[in-house]
């Protein structure tokens, strides 16, 4: 279990409680400053992982809050009861800019980064990462460091790929961390009351095993987007995460993002551990809150379909299945038959306007293409499968265009199983048919 709660904050000085809760360590407080100033890329961070995260099945908890140890906190609960938390550090900078292992960011963040995986018993679950839009260059080498210590290659790359074979590499990693670590306990203690060297004594004794493990925790991740482009790549992620597919969200992706960046304000200045978090369930009240604010226009067609001509086939749904098929199972015709039944009966729910405008738009999506589909078919012997593929055809093709006119337009129905007794239903009306049917009374072959 990851302890990430138990923290006793004594004059700004965040310490870390452990379980018999008898040794207490002062750690440096990464929670200082103005929290309503967390940069927009740490909040867009946030919710690209908590929406990134919400589909996955196997997640019973997902919680995400910003300057929480580092710049973006995420905590997965799986149902088999596993917790994943990752922790990232954000760095919005000029992409022509490179960072090097000897930037002041890079080691500060491994500094973070090394105090939160002691704080959490080196808990196995816990994993970090260093996000960038900026790239990473080649070390020069330091004042009072031997240049023959330097490793060959860049050691952000080596890092990054997780390659360990530079025996120069451990080396000089452990010596610039441990003394940028030592150098900022005593900057940040020196005018302090409680003095402390945090967990120094512990990491110099860590094997080289130990460093291999916990660099391995770390995804170098540079060159990636900075926070307008994100900003547009989340736009779309909130279109195809969307927790509720059957409401169309469609145009509305702005104001969501807008309420979950307002959400992530919210809670940064909260000093409660629990507070702080954004919640999956948040997140599907907020989708939730939009779907009900969505007002659409009333699809103007309803008059139109007063305006098609009344047909001449007489022939009802069976008749015309069977003028084309003989053999469909009778047992399959009443299904069918009572599925256009249904369809009067849904319709009549409806306001003789919503009613008129949904089969109108019905009758034209079919007949855009039911000529078509019969015509790829027509040197076959028409079959009970050919008759099913056609109605399943005409509904697919009737659903794209109502889910497409949907972003605009309100409809009474909107459910996939309505629309195939509507489409069953005028073709019972004898609006439609599977053969040019009947003129005048007579049969046309």
């Amino acid at each position: 279990m990851v302890q990430i709660s138990n923290y006793v904050e004594i004059s700004c000085i965040y310490y870390s409680v452990k379980d018999d809760f008898t040794v207490l360590i002062p750690i440096i407080n990464r929670e200082a400053g103005d929290k309503n100033k967390g940069s927009r890329l740490q909040k867009l961070r946030a919710i690209y992982h908590i929406l990134d995260n919400m589909s996955d099945s196997d997640n019973v908890a997902i919680y995400t809050a910003t300057e929480l140890y580092d710049d973006v906190y995420l905590k997965e609960i799986k149902a088999d009861g596993t917790i994943n938390v990752i922790i990232e550090g954000d760095k919005n900078y000029n992409p022509d800019s490179a960072f090097t292992f000897h930037s002041d960011e890079v080691k500060n963040s491994i500094i973070i980064l090394i105090d939160c995986w002691m704080e959490n018993q080196m808990d196995n679950n816990i994993l970090f990462c260093f996000y960038t839009n900026a790239k990473y260059g080649k070390e020069n080498t330091l004042k009072g460091t031997p240049p023959h210590t330097l490793p060959d290659k860049a050691i952000l790359r080596q890092l990054k790929e997780q390659n360990f074979s530079d025996p120069k590499l451990l080396p000089y990693i452990k010596k610039i961390i441990l003394e940028y670590y030592e150098e900022a306990y005593k900057k940040y203690f020196k005018n302090k009351a409680t003095k402390s060297t945090g967990y120094l004594e512990s990491i110099k004794k860590w094997t080289d095993q130990i460093w291999i493990e916990f660099l391995k925790r770390i995804d170098w991740q540079f060159e990636r987007e900075n926070h307008v482009d994100l900003e547009k790549h989340l736009l779309t992620k909130i279109q195809t995460c969307n927790p509720f597919p059957s409401s169309d969200i469609s145009g509305n992706e702005p104001s969501i993002l807008a309420s979950l960046l307002d959400e992530m304000d919210k809670r940064q200045d909260r000093t409660d551990f629990l507070s702080r978090l954004l919640q999956k369930a948040e997140v599907e009240n907020i989708y939730l809150r939009e779907i009900k604010h969505i007002k659409k226009k009333r699809d103007p067609v309803h008059q139109l379909w007063e305006k098609i001509p009344s047909p001449v086939d007489k022939r009802g749904l069976t008749g015309k299945i069977e003028s084309v098929c003989a053999v469909y199972d009778m047992d399959e015709l009443e299904i069918l038959a009572r599925r256009a039944c249904e369809a009067s009966i849904e319709l009549d729910g409806l306001t003789a306007e919503e009613s008129s405008t949904y089969k109108y738009r019905v009758y034209m999506a079919c007949k855009e293409i039911i000529k078509k589909i019969i015509r790829k078919k027509e040197k076959e012997m028409i079959t009970p499968d050919i008759i099913d593929e056609w109605i399943e055809e005409l509904v697919s093709h009737t659903n794209a265009s109502l889910v497409e006119r949907s972003k605009d337009y309100h409809y009474g129905l909107t459910n996939r199983e309505s629309l195939k007794n509507t489409v069953l239903y005028l073709i019972d009306l004898c609006y439609l048919a599977f053969d040019e049917g009947e003129k005048n009374g007579i049969a046309i072959e």
